[in-house]
């Protein structure tokens, strides 16, 4: 092989690693062929050699498939990498169980076994990145968050428990206690998604007709009220598993930087959407 070929090739291998760092996430093939661009767009075919290659040296890493996505994924980082990424992701978005955790990772973690996720969460504790949440009242379920224990969290819990056990709703039991319900009530988040759908109306007319509002900037109209980010993420969530509204996700969310995808709404699985739309 000549020098000019050899240098050619070192060039595609390069061009392809770059991209590969500045995905948030593991690629396949297609993806990443989605990030080349000129004489760099490889076929399909030389790209798939390539990438092979670059596993095989050590270079970069080979993922199996997961879920719906039948080709394996390639990374610049580890799996393991990867695996930590993923738990304080998920972890960011609300508390889980180690079940629960371990259920969201089955698809993004293909090839790990669960015990080495476990050992994972593990560090991620004894480091201080995760925390280790009591359990609820009754319960010895722990579970595990990014965040503090949330009071209000415990609170409606015990209160849903009482209410089951007596056979009272959460009004009468805090009517006789005197407390009112507070935000964090099933009622306020009923309030809560009347007035987020109300605001779709405001920030763009044509949303009474299916019109898709941008994400940004509903969230901005929102933030001026004071509105919590994540609890807007968990709002426009809940709605859309509700079939209430649609979301539109973004197509190539490793083109945005920190600022763009902090407008935006995330899901659990790495997702992020950009518009929403009433059904």
């Amino acid at each position: 092989m000549n020098s000019t070929a050899q240098n050619s090739i070192e060039i595609e291998h390069e061009v392809v690693m770059r991209a590969l760092e500045q995905s948030p996430q593991p690629l396949t093939a297609r993806q990443i062929r989605d990030m080349l661009a000129g004489p760099y767009r490889l076929s399909e075919d030389k790209l798939a050699l390539l990438l092979e290659e670059l596993s095989d040296s050590g270079k970069i890493h080979r993922f199996k498939s997961a879920g719906r996505i039948k080709q394996p994924r390639y990374w610049i980082r580890s799996i393991e990498e990867y695996a930590r990424e993923s738990i304080l992701q998920i972890l960011e978005q609300r508390p889980h169980t180690q079940t629960e955790l371990l259920k969201k990772l089955k698809a993004r973690l293909s090839g790990m076994i669960e015990d080495k996720q476990k050992q994972i969460l593990s560090a991620l504790v004894k480091g201080a990145a995760v925390r280790q949440l009591p359990a609820m009242i009754g319960s010895r379920t722990l579970r595990y968050s990014t965040r503090p224990p949330d009071p209000g969290e415990y609170l409606n819990d015990a209160i849903a428990k009482i209410g089951r056990k007596l056979g009272l709703t959460r009004e009468q039991i805090l009517g006789s206690t005197g407390e009112k319900t507070r935000n964090s009530s099933a009622g306020s988040q009923n309030e809560l998604s009347e007035k987020l759908l109300t605001r779709m109306l405001q920030v763009k007319l044509a949303a009474a007709q299916g019109g898709l509002v941008p994400l940004s900037e509903l969230w901005q109209s929102l933030q001026k009220e004071g509105w919590d980010k994540s609890s807007f993420d968990r709002l426009v969530l809940n709605l859309a598993d509700n079939y209430r509204v649609s979301l539109h996700r973004h197509n190539f969310p490793a083109s945005l930087t920190e600022e763009e995808k902090a407008g935006l709404v995330a899901d659990d699985l790495g997702n992020y959407y950009v518009g929403i739309a009433l059904r």
